[in-house]
C-alpha cells in the first residue's frame, strides 16, 4: 500500500527512475576506482587487516558512514516533504480532505466507532488470522476452558454438543496465549485516526498503526547496519591494498582520501533515499486513516451515543464495580465467621 496513490504507470516510472539513479552511481563510483588504481599501482596486502592503522581506518570510515547517511536521511526527508509530487505531500491533501467530508464535526461518533466497531473487528480478524496460520478453523476453542484445552491435547473430544479436534503443542499454546491476553493489539488512541501525525498487507488497520515507528525505526535500522557492514567489507579490500614504487606515501594519503570519500558519498547517497521512504512510510498510514474514516462515514448501522448516554453509561459501569467488590467483601466475611 505504500504506493497506494500512484497510477500503474507512475509506479513504474519511480521504480525505474530509482534503478537509474543506483546504476549511474554504481558507474561513477566504478569510474573512480578506476582512476585512482591506474594512478597508483597498488597490490594486495591481506597482513595488513590486523595492524592498528587499518583498524583505526575502519573505525573512522564506519564513523563517516552513518555521520553521512544519517545527515542525509534528514536531508532527504526534508526534500521529499516539500516535493508536491511526493506521497507524503498527496497524502497530507487527501487526508484534509477526507477528516472534513468523513468526520466533520462529528468526533465524537467517530471515536465512539473506532472504540466499539474497528478495534473489536480487528482484535477478532488477528485471532482468526493467528488460528488459521496453525490450521484451526473452529474458533469455539476459544470459548473453551483450560481444562478442556488440556484433555484436547491428548485426544478428539465433544463438548457441549460440538466436535473438537485433537490439538498439538503450538496450536494449544497459541490458544492459550490468546485466552490469557497475550494477543491483544495496543490499540492506539482514537484522536489518532483522525490527526495527521504519524505495511504490512495481512495485518489489520489497528495493528498497522500500533506499529508505525517500529516500522520506520526498523528500517533506519537496518539501512545503518547494511550500510556499516558495506564499508567494512569496502575497507577490508582498500585496507590490505598498499602503493608499490616509490610514491608510497603519496599513494596512501590518495587511498585513504578515495576510501573515506567513498564510505560518506555513498551513504550519503543511501541516506537521502532511506529519508524518502521513511516519508512513504509516513504516507502509508495516513493512507490507512484516511480508509477508516471513510469506513466510519459509510457505515449506515452504527449509532452514537449522546452525551448523556455515555455518562449513564459510565454511571452503571461504576455501580456495578462497586456492587461485585461489595459481594466479594460480603463472601470473605462469610468465609471468616465460618471459620471461626
Amino acid at each position: 500500500m505504500s504506493n497506494s496513490g500512484l497510477t500503474t504507470s507512475e509506479k513504474a516510472k519511480k521504480f525505474l527512475t530509482k534503478k537509474m539513479l543506483l546504476g549511474v552511481t554504481a558507474l561513477i563510483i566504478g569510474v573512480a576506482i578506476i582512476f585512482v588504481s591506474s594512478i597508483v599501482p597498488l597490490m594486495i596486502d591481506p597482513s595488513k587487516w590486523n595492524t592498528a592503522g587499518f583498524i583505526s581506518d575502519e573505525i573512522i570510515n564506519v564513523a563517516l558512514t552513518i555521520l553521512g547517511e544519517v545527515c542525509l536521511i534528514m536531508i532527504g526527508q526534508a526534500y521529499n516533504q516539500a516535493t508536491d509530487i511526493s506521497n507524503l505531500a498527496k497524502a497530507r491533501v487527501e487526508f484534509d480532505k477526507s477528516v472534513e467530508e468523513n468526520v466533520g464535526d462529528k468526533i465524537t461518533g467517530f471515536d465512539q466507532w473506532i472504540k466499539q466497531v474497528l478495534e473489536p473487528r480487528d482484535q477478532h480478524s488477528r485471532y482468526t488470522r493467528l488460528l488459521h496460520y496453525l490450521s484451526i478453523e473452529n474458533e469455539k476453542y476459544l470459548d473453551l476452558g483450560h481444562s478442556d484445552l488440556k484433555r484436547l491435547l491428548k485426544d478428539p473430544n465433544k463438548i457441549d454438543g460440538i466436535f473438537f479436534r485433537q490439538l498439538n503443542k503450538k496450536q494449544y499454546k497459541l490458544i492459550l496465549e490468546i485466552l490469557d491476553g497475550k494477543e491483544v493489539i495496543n490499540f492506539v488512541d482514537p484522536s489518532t485516526w483522525r490527526k495527521l501525525s504519524k505495511i504490512d498487507t495481512d495485518k489489520t488497520p489497528s495493528e498497522k498503526l500500533a506499529n508505525q515507528q517500529k516500522k520506520k525505526s526498523s528500517t533506519v535500522l537496518w539501512s545503518v547496519l547494511t550500510k556499516s557492514m558495506l564499508v567494512v567489507g569496502c575497507g577490508l579490500i582498500f585496507g590490505a591494498l598498499i602503493p608499490t614504487g616509490g610514491t608510497q606515501s603519496i599513494g596512501e594519503t590518495l587511498m585513504k582520501l578515495f576510501t573515506r570519500l567513498f564510505c560518506f558519498s555513498s551513504a550519503g547517497f543511501m541516506g537521502f533515499f532511506v529519508g524518502c521512504q521513511m516519508n512513504d512510510i509516513d504516507a502509508e498510514y495516513i493512507l490507512e486513516k484516511i480508509d477508516v474514516q471513510r469506513q466510519y462515514h459509510s457505515d449506515i448501522n452504527f449509532k452514537p451515543l449522546s452525551e448523556q448516554e455515555l455518562a449513564k453509561k459510565e454511571f452503571e459501569a461504576r455501580v456495578k464495580r462497586e456492587n461485585e467488590e461489595y459481594m466479594k467483601l460480603q463472601d470473605n466475611s462469610n468465609k471468616l465467621e465460618t471459620k471461626v
